[in-house]
């Protein structure tokens, strides 16, 4: 398993030492919270003031961080002050908060996280519900590309009667997943399998069977994009699960090949996708007439953008 601690303290490498924070007493919450939301806002850093209550909290074993303020007047024990410093740290040089606290929500669901698994997003929410809304009958699902298993371990715990198969070609992102399965008590119903699927859609070894659905939020930036992200990402998340290619399709394709020889008729596959892809699907699939899907229902995210669509197989 990665070495959490170790990427932490490596992190640090990028800071000059007279930026880095040295108490040589302890002090009260509220007054060393303030001091890091202080440098963090100088220097720029996203959401300060909340990565800093976040980081608190986790250390302090505070599990709703709305909480925090009654303990600021509480003086921090010299470890408790060490933490919060190093962590602030390790923020300060743009490690994402949710590697930092090591774990992080997702919907109804408490995940672990380890660097460089890719940390899902909440706008991901929403391709469960459009999944749950729009198949009658949930027996079987293959995800693919699990990353820390946010979405199958979701889907298990919404659903008693399902069954997941994922897979992902990243072994630290399967051992992740199985971990993540076992502490949320779904493991009995998951399989996971460390599997690359091909361009031309194919994996190699794997027989899924009869299924219900197929569920994916695969990489879909354009990779001119990739310039564009924060150092957060950039620098410390696995950019194979944001890269698309040129038109961020170069997975989608794939996947949507593997669908149309996996899927049964009526059968569909929900994807996460870029909000300029969907007539670029339909023109890929309307293009590719050996492809028997077609594009049966988009949906749209939080902001008003195309962010998720249906495919359907027809034949």
């Amino acid at each position: 398993m990665y070495n959490t601690i170790k990427f932490l303290k490596n992190s640090l490498n990028g800071i000059p030492a007279k930026n880095r924070s040295r108490t040589a007493t302890t002090s009260c919450i509220g007054d060393v919270l303030e001091a890091w939301i202080t440098k963090l806002e100088e220097y720029k850093i996203p959401d300060a003031k909340t990565s800093v209550q976040i980081i608190a909290s986790s250390v302090l074993k505070i599990a709703n961080m709305d909480e925090l303020p009654r303990f600021y007047s509480q003086i921090l024990t010299e470890d408790q002050q060490r933490n919060i410093d190093q962590y602030c740290e390790c923020r300060l040089a743009r490690v994402p908060v949710q590697y930092i606290v090591r774990n992080w929500d997702f919907r109804y669901t408490r995940l672990q996280l380890i660097p460089p698994v890719f940390i899902p997003r909440p706008e991901t929410e929403t391709l469960i519900d459009i999944v749950k809304q729009n198949v009658k009958v949930l027996n079987r699902v293959l995800e693919i590309g699990c990353g820390s298993g946010a979405i199958s371990i979701s889907m298990l715990q919404e659903n008693e009667s399902l069954r997941m198969i994922s897979i992902d070609q990243s072994r630290l992102a399967c051992n992740l997943t199985r971990q993540n399965a076992i502490l949320n008590g779904v493991d009995d119903r998951l399989e996971v399998h460390e599997k690359k699927m091909k361009d031309d859609g194919s994996v190699s070894d794997f027989e899924v069977g009869e299924i219900d659905a197929i569920v994916s939020n695969p990489p879909y930036l354009f990779s001119s994009e990739l310039y564009e992200l924060e150092p957060e990402v950039k620098l410390y998340e696995d950019l194979r699960a944001l890269d698309g290619g040129a038109d961020g399709l170069r997975v989608i394709k794939a996947i949507l090949k593997y669908s149309s020889v996996t899927l049964t008729f009526g059968k569909s596959c929900f994807l996460e996708i870029h909000h300029q892809h969907v007539p670029m699907i339909e023109k890929w699939l309307s293009d590719n007439e050996n492809i028997d899907l077609r594009v049966t229902e988009t949906f749209k995210d939080v902001f008003g953008y195309e962010r998720f669509v249906s495919v359907t197989k027809v034949k």
